[in-house]
């Protein structure tokens, strides 16, 4: 074998890896299947759309805007981006969310800019069956979230008040859409 050099080296080895190589498996997405992530807004469960969150993080240091509403609370620096950070309790009730270690921000990157919701809580990722979708009840308490709100689903929650350990209770959470919150004109006018 005469000698190569490293161009024609890498080309050959760029054709001995083409011509063994099989089709990878396409992957079948189970559209029976709804995904998100359930968290609370003050006292509310709520559950967004897994393909609206692209993260969820706790609480990052964050740098104050003179003049903006109380609910803009800032900018973080999230790994060299600016993510704008919003009380989304504080922005739909007008009462800011109680830091506590429970905490967290749910990443959204939509309309061309990163936003990060302050949150009371996550409880975590759920898999729903699309046929088990719930219409929203005609009497909704939170009315600050009901532009926001789809028909969502009910979650199983064990009751650890159960004498028998085993009783089950059923909780409604709507579906909230947190890119349909930033699409509002409210959410822009963020001047104090």
């Amino acid at each position: 074998m005469d000698k190569l050099n490293p161009f024609a080296l890498l080309k050959r080895i760029e054709r001995l890896a083409h011509a063994g190589h099989r089709q990878l498996p396409h992957q079948i997405e189970d559209q029976s299947r709804w995904s998100g992530i359930i968290f609370r807004i003050g006292t509310q469960e709520v559950v967004s759309a897994l393909t609206e969150i692209g993260e969820v993080l706790p609480y990052p240091t964050v740098f104050r805007i003179p003049g903006a509403k109380f609910w803009l609370k800032g900018i973080a620096n999230f790994r060299g981006n600016l993510l704008t950070l919003v009380d989304l309790q504080g922005f739909l009730n007008g009462i800011p969310t109680p830091r506590d270690r429970r905490n967290r921000v749910l990443v959204v990157n939509h309309a061309e800019m990163s936003t990060g919701f302050l949150v009371d809580e996550v409880i975590g990722l759920r898999h729903f069956k699309r046929e088990a979708e719930i219409p929203l009840p005609k009497t909704w308490i939170e009315a600050a979230l009901l532009p926001y709100l789809q028909p969502g689903f009910e979650r199983t929650l064990e009751d650890p008040m159960s004498l028998l350990g085993s009783a089950l209770k059923k909780r409604y959470v709507p579906i909230f859409g947190l890119c349909a919150l930033i699409d509002s004109p409210q959410f822009m006018q963020v001047a104090a």
